[in-house]
Formats: C-alpha cells, structure tokens, sequence
C-alpha cells in the first residue's frame, strides 16, 4: 500500500465550513446500534460537521431491545414482502434463480432478500441526496443496488462474505478500518483512500483514585455471550471465592436464563451481579472506573465462531473501554489484544481457565499502579476524536 493512501499521522482538524451542512446518512443494518461505540462515535464526530443521520433496524429482544434516544436514528422494520400464499413456491424460484438476478448467492436461511430486510434498506436508500456511508458489505452492497456510491466504514469481516464478492469494489468511495492487516485482507493491493480509525472511544480525561479501588472487584463489560468467556468468568467466582464479578452490557436472554440456572446463588450472594443498564460515554466510564480489573476473552477452542480472521486481528472495543477507565485487562493472547503485552497495560493468557486467570491477577497486583496508568495512557494513544479527524476532514471535501 502506498504512504498516500493512509493518513494516519495528520496534524490537520476538521474545519466548520461557512456554508450549510452536508447531509450525511451512516447505514448500519445490525439491529443493536446502540452497542455499536464505533458507530455512535462516528455519529457524535461528524454531528459537529454535517447533518448525520442513521437508519437501522429496530432492536431484537433476542439480544436487546435497547434503542437510542439521543442520536438522529429512523429504525426500520420489514417482514416478508413476497405474498403469503405465494412465499413456497416463489422461494423457490429465488433460490434457483439468485445468482442471475441478484448477482450473489446467500445461504437460504441467512437471506434478507426473503426476508425484505435488504428491500425496505434499498428503498430507503435511492431517496437519500447526500454523502452515504455503510457499515460493512452488506450495507454497501444495498448502496449499490440503489444505484449510488457510499464510503465503506469497515467493522467486522466475514470469512467468505458474498455481499464483499457482489460488491462493485471500485466504485467504494474510501475505506475507514481499524488496521492495516484487514485492509489488506479485504482489498489486497487494490488502491482505496483509507483511513485506520480504531474502536476505541473517545478520551475522557478524569482523575482517577487508584487507591479506593476494591483488589477483588472485577469488571466482565460487553456483550455476554459463551464465546467471549461470559462462563469461564463465572466459573473463575467457584474457584476463588473471595472475588466479585460484574457482567455490564447486554445479557442475552439464553445467557441469563443460564446464568440463572445455574449461578443463582453467586446472585443471591452479591459475588455476581447482572447490569444491563445502559450508559452514555461518560457515565460508562465513571462506572468502570471503579473496578479493578478487567476481562477480554475469545474462547476459540469451544466456539468456531471467534476462531476466524475478524475476531483474532480486531482490537476490541472493550478493552479500549478499560483503557480509557485505567483498568488493567487480562485478556486472551491473540494478535488483536496485543497493545496489552506491547504498552504493559495488562496480562496475556493462553488458557481461558481459573488458574490462568488467578496467576494473572496475581501478577498485576504486583505492580497495579504502573498497568493502571499505562492503560489510562493508552487510551490517549486509541482516542477516537484524533484517529477520526483526518477522516472528517476528507468528508468536507467531497
């Protein structure tokens, strides 16, 4: 890749134009915005700059049902826009002639086509008269089949993505991505103005009292799902029953029927508490802020899901929330996570198992203070507000 084509190091800020605002809609087709920081701190960066808007989808309480209240978000909804007596036998048809007329071939039971979800987000497109941006190929794929042209906003990779293979890749106006290695997986050496914009917050600068926090309080903040070590955080509470554990974000409600199930006493006990309460920013930040240490894992050997390209090189947006916290971070020893072992801010660890995870702990306690200042200081390294300047300033000028 040419030097030309990341602007990383730019000294310039965005400037307010004498003129009206640019119309800027940012496309994001999961339906849990609002546990999507990088997506939300895009919004609240560009709001300063352009009127920005948002369509998405209206939450699923599988997940979460939390919507924004804040931020300029219309969320759609769709259902199945084939008619009823009619969906059997003209699945059918689609399934066979897909490739020919959508140009791309999607397993059946993960196809929004059938379901309207690309339809309604096609639709809402083609009114739109302004600078778009989408939130991975799926949304850019809608982009395109509406017959316009978005800035690709990269957040996770899919392995074998068909949506990245329908994609007319030479009319993506600029890529923003988090690191020089997934540009290079998704593009190659196809030449696209990009921008590396981590998932890091904003940095809020605070005094932070290392001294009042409590050495066996622990932080698990993020979705709580299996496959990011939700249980082998649990389970470390069985092992070692002087700690505490707060789960923060969103529960899905399999996970907490489990979690009751199971670990119903450790509730009962005040060593484990669920916290879905959503927080802005700032006041997540004072949240986390008094804990001691935190956990970022990836349970690779049980769950295929996280052993994949997207998982194993993407930094974690939680573990920028510690940073920004000062908390320390145990986390899972993958190349994604290795800003912990390169700026000292935490402990790598091979094993998800209680062991690991004490062995860890007891080598932070050893020299807490220095991991918990050098996580505060690495969050003015990922701050959001300077990684994204040089890419709002490229926006004023199309």
């Amino acid at each position: 890749m040419k030097n030309n084509k990341v602007d990383i190091n730019s000294k310039n800020s965005p400037v307010e134009l004498n003129i009206s605002k640019k119309n800027i809609l940012v496309v994001f087709t999961d339906p849990h915005l609002c546990y999507s920081p990088s997506t939300l701190n895009l919004y609240d960066s560009l709001n300063d700059y352009f009127n920005v808007s948002i369509i998405t989808f209206t939450p699923e309480e599988n997940y979460s049902a939390q919507k924004l209240l804040n931020h300029k978000v219309e969320y759609l909804t769709y259902g199945n826009w084939l008619p009823e007596k009619g969906v059997p036998l003209i699945t059918r048809l689609l399934n066979e002639l897909k490739k020919t007329l959508f140009g791309i071939k999607i397993n059946k039971e993960a196809d929004p086509l059938l379901t309207g979800k690309a339809n309604v987000l096609i639709e809402r497109i083609k009114v739109f008269n302004g600078i778009i941006i989408a939130v991975d190929f799926f949304a850019m794929w809608c982009v395109q089949k509406a017959g316009k042209s978005a800035h690709l906003f990269s957040l996770e990779i899919i392995e074998n993505d068909p949506y990245r293979t329908a994609c007319d890749l030479r009319a993506i106006q600029s890529v923003a991505i988090q690191t020089l290695d997934r540009y290079e997986y998704l593009f190659g050496k196809r030449e696209i103005k990009t921008y590396l914009i981590q998932n890091a917050p904003k940095f809020i600068k605070q005094e932070i009292d290392y001294s009042k926090r409590k050495n066996t309080n622990l932080i698990f903040c993020g979705s709580a799902m299996p496959e990011f070590g939700v249980f082998t955080c649990i389970e470390f509470l069985l092992d070692y029953p002087e700690y505490t554990l707060t789960v923060k974000g969103a529960i899905p409600p399999l996970v907490r029927s489990n979690i009751l199930e199971k670990f119903d006493f450790l509730l009962k006990e005040n060593r484990l508490i669920l916290d879905e309460t959503y927080l802005n920013p700032d006041c997540l930040n004072n949240f986390l802020s008094g804990y001691y240490i935190g956990f970022v894992f990836y349970d690779a050997f049980r769950f295929a899901k996280v052993n994949s390209f997207n998982y194993i090189t993407a930094p974690s947006g939680k573990l920028f929330q510690y940073y920004n916290a000062g908390i320390p971070a145990i986390v899972s020893n993958i190349k994604g996570l290795n800003s912990v072992k390169e700026l000292g801010t935490g402990i790598m660890i091979n094993a998800l198992n209680s062991s690991s995870i004490k062995n860890a702990i007891t080598e932070i306690e050893a020299n807490y203070l220095q991991f918990a200042m050098a996580a505060k200081k690495a969050s003015i390294q990922f701050d959001f507000s300077r990684s994204v300047e040089p890419y709002i300033s490229f926006l004023q000028e199309q």
